[in-house]
């Protein structure tokens, strides 16, 4: 018998790794590097969805993810860990960083 699929909450919310700044797409541009960069030095937008800002998955937001995710989009560096480069949830470090909304909803 399968187990029956979780409700998505704030914590297990579907999301896009490396779609930070919440328009659906990765690599389309600076933009997602951007975001994350404004929201931890110069105290702008809090992402809607931390987790999706965190391209290594380890738990932790901060300057390598941006790095990484620029890295991947310009510089053919190792892709961003899953849900990527399909929406899904994440593991429990994604959840402990949350995500209260995401484009993947």
């Amino acid at each position: 018998m399968r187990p029956r699929p979780r409700e998505a909450t704030a914590e297990n919310r579907p999301f896009l790794r490396g779609d930070c700044d919440n328009d659906g797409e990765t690599c389309s541009g600076v933009q997602d590097a951007l975001f994350l960069l404004n929201w931890l030095f110069l105290g702008r937008a809090e992402p809607p969805c931390r987790s999706a800002c965190d391209p290594d998955g380890n738990g932790a937001l901060e300057l390598a993810d941006a790095v990484s995710g620029l890295n991947f989009c310009f510089a053919g560096a190792a892709p961003p860990l899953a849900p990527f480069p399909e929406c899904g949830t994440g593991t429990n470090a994604d959840a402990a960083l949350g995500c209260e909304s995401s484009a993947c909803e």
